[in-house]
């Protein structure tokens, strides 16, 4: 056997294609055959080709800055080359040619037409509609003209751009303007008069944009000159209602009284503070004489300095003649007098001195309140007047706008009339198209070659396809895997005969069928390392995937080789075995579950060695049934007297019948439907079966096609009896 590496390698392709061949060779042959059909059935097209150079001029607007579109060379060469292949440049060549008479004289019809094509899609199955817009010959069908003339222009027009092409000539200014016709003179000729009638076209889109730019520039003009007139009227207005003579003299000469103003006001607050302070002082010694005079000395220490000498020269004067004289001589009275009068000059002077520092500080605080409301009104003043002055600036401003704008369309009116004949666009024709001898189209040798290499990659890109979404079980060892069970046996497809296959080791012993389901015994023998086992029961994950089959027939082959065999139909729900041997189905399985009889009835089978257990009448209840403890009692007694009992049982995804049956039973066995039994069904009938504490044997892969699987057919089961051949 082989063994299945993880590894993918090129074997495990080719072997996909081998089962999959009949969808690769139908999808390679079917492109082939469109392509090969195509190419020598297409009418041979030739190319003629006109070499021009195109050179951008450079286009100014009315800052004479270059627009950063018309500048990139890309969309520049984009544009000329939609402008070449539009309708306007189509219909110039139409009218050149009078193609609307002798077009269908110049250009022979097509021999492969559209129902040709269609014939060949639907030979190979491909639906038609899909390339319907690529072989249609009414590419104009979305055009509704008015008249049968414009409908003919259209349509003639629509087939000349369908054929038209424009490539740059690669490491050159030069472009090329090609032409495909069936008719070699009439490509060369299409194609010289494209390249006439483009130049002709951009020359008649500058004069009809000049006329346009013009027509617009003056009545543009127009519109600017009413305003230059309004925007001069207003600012002479404005300048007779401000008098902004005047008021730009106020404006050189208010800056410079707020900056006098402002320093006579600092000036005058220092002076208001520094006096202020002294009187404030003095306010608060006032009762006391001595303290005002030493404050009043520092400022106006003079006078007080004379008085204070006298007072203290008098004072020594008492004292002496108080000593000498006594207090009423009359030279002592003299002297106090003298004193006392001093004292009072020296008080009167103080209150002076105060009064004046009082008005000082008065007068300079009035001062200040003078200076600050002359520069507060002069303040306001510089504001209104540079409101009104900054009103002036804006109408202004606007009236030089308006000026410079009608001078620069008056300038731009003038430069369009004299240079409005300047061609956008550089163009000259290099090189006129000759007429092709050979044509360009079909290329039939390419075109065959890449038909088969898109058939082959499109045939065996849907053969894998197709292989990656089939996930029915169908390769042994990936199902021992995927399942985690072993393979006890693969049972051939009978293809659709199907009669006597319910007992084809019966009916047909040397057929291939047959030897299969020997194998199937001969495995199921080994299956276990000490004695084989004894009480099977067969299951499937769904209906119809051959239970019932492979049940019978296993059973046949073991008695067949002497053993005695029991074959019980398990399946309450839906039992076939006594339909398949003809028998009565009175007296079965579920009559004794259900206490209707002591002891089921045992049929003798015309096979030698085989009695058969009949499922008995369908019950309302199988489940319940199953569940009895007579069903084990049973089976124990069964056991005794044969050497292998086999169940027919339901389907384990259908129904609880299966895993309450594999209780009593050694063993399980799983089959399934190649082809078509899906691995999560698989994988989940184990899992049912698990679950139930079932011992599970292996799984048997039923119906399956022996010949695509290359390894098995042909190390076992390359056998086919003589009567066969």
């Amino acid at each position: 056997m082989q063994i299945k590496e993880d590894r993918i390698h090129l074997r495990d392709y080719l072997d996909v294609l081998k089962k999959r061949n009949r969808i690769f060779w139908y999808i390679m042959l079917g492109i082939l055959f469109v392509f090969a059909s195509y190419s020598f059935l297409a009418t041979p097209l030739y190319e003629g080709t006109t070499k021009i150079i195109i050179e951008k001029v450079s286009q100014d607007n009315l800052t004479s800055k270059p627009k950063d579109d018309y500048e990139n060379p890309e969309i520049f060469y984009e544009t000329q080359y939609q402008l070449i292949t539009s309708r306007a440049v189509a219909f110039r060549v139409i009218e050149t040619l009078s193609l609307l008479e002798n077009y269908e004289t110049a250009v022979p019809e097509n021999t492969v037409t559209t129902a040709t094509i269609k014939e060949l899609l639907n030979f190979v199955m491909i639906p038609a509609d899909w390339l319907q817009g690529l072989f249609s010959d009414e590419a104009a069908a979305d055009l509704q003209p008015t008249d049968e003339i414009g409908a003919r222009k259209d349509l003639i027009a629509e087939k000349l751009i369908e054929n038209l092409s424009v490539e740059p000539v690669k490491g050159s200014r030069i472009s090329a303007i090609k032409f495909l016709s069936p008719n070699p003179e009439f490509s060369a000729l299409v194609a010289n008069t494209y390249a006439k009638a483009y130049i002709q076209e951009t020359l008649n889109m500058k004069l009809e944009a000049t006329r346009r730019n013009l027509e617009w520039m003056t009545g543009k003009a127009e519109t600017e000159r009413r305003k230059l007139d309004v925007s001069e009227q207003e600012a002479q207005s404005f300048m007779k209602a401000n008098d902004l003579v005047t008021l730009e003299n106020q404006i050189a000469i208010i800056p410079k009284q707020l900056s006098q103003l402002g320093e006579d006001l600092v000036r005058a607050e220092s002076k208001t503070k520094e006096v202020g302070h002294l009187y404030r002082k003095i306010r608060g010694v006032s009762a006391d004489l001595d303290a005002v005079e030493t404050l009043l000395s520092i400022n106006e220490g003079a006078s007080l300095e004379i008085l204070r000498a006298q007072i203290l020269k008098a004072e020594q004067t008492v004292m002496e003649l108080s000593g000498k004289y006594g207090g009423k001589h009359p030279t002592m009275i003299k002297a106090a007098a003298d004193l006392n009068i001093l004292k009072n000059k020296r008080k009167q002077e103080i209150l002076r001195i105060v009064q004046k520092v009082k008005d000082q500080y008065e007068l300079s605080l009035a001062n200040e309140q003078s200076l600050r409301a002359q520069l507060e009104s002069l303040k306001s003043d510089a504001i209104n007047i540079n409101e009104q002055y900054t009103q002036y600036d804006v109408l202004n401003r606007e009236l030089e706008t308006n000026r410079k704008l009608y001078e620069t369309l008056l300038a731009k009116i003038k430069d369009q009339s004299i240079t409005g004949e300047t061609h956008p666009v550089n163009l000259w024709i290099v090189e006129d198209a000759k007429v092709p001898l050979q044509p360009k189209k079909p290329r039939r040798l390419l075109n065959v070659i890449f038909g088969l290499m898109l058939g082959t990659v499109c045939g065996v890109g849907m053969a894998l396809f197709s292989e990656y979404f089939d996930n029915t079980i169908k390769e042994p060892l990936t199902a021992e895997s995927a399942l985690g069970i072993p393979l006890l046996g693969l049972i051939c497809s009978h293809g659709k005969n199907k009669a006597g296959y319910e007992q084809i080791v019966q009916n047909d012993p040397k057929s291939l069928s047959a030897e299969c389901y020997r194998a199937l015994r001969t495995s199921l023998m080994l299956s276990s390392a000490d004695v084989p086992p004894k009480k099977i029961i067969v299951t499937s994950p769904r209906p119809g995937e051959g239970k019932t089959t492979t049940t019978v027939n296993l059973a046949l082959t073991l008695a067949q080789s002497g053993a005695k065999v029991l074959l019980i139909d398990g399946d309450l729900r839906r039992p076939r075995i006594h339909k398949i041997f003809r028998m009565s189905s009175a007296n079965g399985l579920s009559d004794y579950l259900a206490g209707k009889i002591k002891e089921p009835s045992l049929r003798k089978s015309e096979i030698h060695n085989l009695t058969i257990l009949t499922a008995g009448p369908t019950p309302p209840n199988p489940s319940d049934l199953l569940t009895s403890t007579r069903l084990k009692i049973l089976m124990d007694a069964l056991a005794e007297n044969y050497d292998f009992i086999l169940c027919d049982s339901a389907p384990v995804l259908s129904v609880t019948d299966t895993r309450i049956l594999s209780r009593v039973f050694d063993s399980a066995v799983l089959v399934v439907l190649g082809g078509k039994t899906t691995y999560a069904m698989g994988s989940m009938g184990v899992k049912f079966l698990k679950d139930a504490n079932a011992k599970i044997l292996g799984m048997v892969i039923n119906s399956l096609d022996l010949k695509k699987h290359v390894e098995y057919y042909h190390d076992y089961y390359e056998y086919e009896p003589e009567a066969q051949k």
